[in-house]
């Protein structure tokens, strides 16, 4: 291996090892010198390649979320989305919290903590940009499930197109967070909460019906 293709592997192994660290203990409590060790580099190669602990964190959550945007696209094409009505669309989106919840739980977690740290960091919209392109693609896509609805009328579209956004999707990605920790009463009872997000998600499709 070249010299130059070794350092791109170790600088590539320092995310997946830290977005493992965090998904695990959360965000704030793992150091960069942890990450440090975990990734087998040195504190100071650590701080060469992403300055800050908040830059790693941001450049984590949009790897992540670029790569749960293409295994969403790739369904998304199997089957055949763009032929769905504006209902079928939405229900396709909703149901993605389902597979969060079901199948990528680290990445839940993760997410749940880096709404927290990025808000204690004061992060401002230039630090964010890398994770707001990496997150476009899904507002992109209900913006075309809301132009489908206005067109076919297979959902109510007198709600606001943002706050439709916001209380549909948003709501199942924290409940699905929520429900990952298992930080629901009673603290002591482990149970797998696929119903109750099923119960979510039909009580907002019954909601939207026209």
């Amino acid at each position: 291996m070249k010299y130059q293709e070794y350092i791109a592997q170790r600088k590539d192994n320092i995310p997946e090892t830290a977005f493992h660290l965090f998904a695990e203990r959360g965000i704030e409590a793992v150091t960069m010198q942890e990450i440090a060790d975990a990734a087998d580099c040195g504190i100071a190669t650590l701080y060469r390649y992403y300055g800050t602990k908040l830059k790693l964190v941001i450049e984590i959550a949009a790897i992540k979320w670029r790569e749960y945007a293409e295994l969403v696209t790739a369904d998304y094409d199997a089957k055949n989305g763009t032929a769905m009505n504006g209902m079928e669309e939405f229900r396709f989106f909703l149901s993605l919290y389902m597979d969060l919840y079901q199948n990528h739980k680290e990445l839940l977690k993760f997410n749940f903590n880096f709404d927290l740290f990025v808000i204690h960091e004061k992060a401002t919209a230039e630090d964010m940009k890398p994770y707001y392109e990496s997150v476009e693609m899904f507002t992109r896509k209900f913006h075309v499930v809301y132009e489908k609805a206005l067109k076919d009328h297979t959902m109510r579209t007198n709600i606001d197109e943002t706050q439709l956004y916001f209380g549909s999707m948003y709501s199942m990605l924290t409940t699905a967070a929520k429900y990952t920790y298992g930080t629901v009463y009673p603290v002591d009872t482990v149970l797998d909460y696929t119903r109750a997000l099923e119960m979510q998600m039909d009580m907002i499709l019954n909601y939207v019906k026209p």
